[in-house]
């Protein structure tokens, strides 16, 4: 697996926030307030550190008031005019990530399946590119190992609800049957205990109508 690292720079619309801090495979994330809305549950990311990079997805997101500031409710009386008369508002809030660190990114741009890529405070994060998301869920086909991987944090059923819709927007060629097997192997080589939940999920994401 292979990316492009030249479009991963300090002009990209891609850039959205900056590390804050790690705590072993989790890594904090400072979003730019205009780059909030374009961050969800299980959005695939590149870190850009000195000597390395490394893929990440987040698997949470957190809003909360600067220095300590209580949160005020103001829109309902004020409706449209509130953003006229403080014009500043989004600017009085830290909007954070935390992410799974889940592959090391070589200087020219090779995935390896390790994490020893540590980044630190202040580093630039990037939303994937669409093509590099394609690239890493057809690894050899579909590349449960990043599933494996992921299963292991034991995250939430929300967060892989929505890998699965990023999934099915991504992958190239699949089989339900073999993408399920696939899937669920991964889950019980990690440990995973919410089988069942998950099963309801991809259902519901792969074989609706909708």
């Amino acid at each position: 697996m292979k990316i492009d690292l030249s479009r991963y720079h300090e002009g990209s619309d891609k850039l959205i926030g900056e590390v804050m801090s790690i705590d072993d495979g989790y890594i904090y994330i400072m979003l730019y307030p205009d780059r909030y809305k374009y961050v969800g549950i299980a959005t695939p990311f590149y870190i850009s550190s000195d000597e390395c990079g490394l893929i990440a997805f987040s698997s949470s997101n957190i809003i909360k008031a600067k220095y300590g500031k209580e949160f005020t409710l103001f829109k309902r009386d004020l409706r449209e005019e509130s953003y006229t008369i403080y014009p500043d508002i989004k600017s009085h809030y830290n909007y954070m990530v935390v992410a799974y660190n889940v592959y090391y990114v070589s200087r020219d741009g090779r995935i390896f399946k390790r994490r020893g890529c540590n980044p630190s405070p202040h580093d630039n994060v990037y939303i994937l590119y669409g093509d590099d998301i394609i690239n890493i869920l057809n690894r050899e086909g579909f590349n449960k190992d990043l599933f494996r991987i992921l299963a292991e944090e034991s995250p939430k059923p929300i967060f892989f609800r929505e890998l699965l819709n990023l999934i099915k927007e991504n992958l190239k060629e699949y089989n339900i049957e073999s993408l399920l097997m696939e899937m669920l192997d991964a889950l019980y080589t990690a440990g995973y205990s919410k089988i069942d939940v998950f099963i309801r999920d991809f259902k519901e994401v792969f074989m609706s109508e909708e």
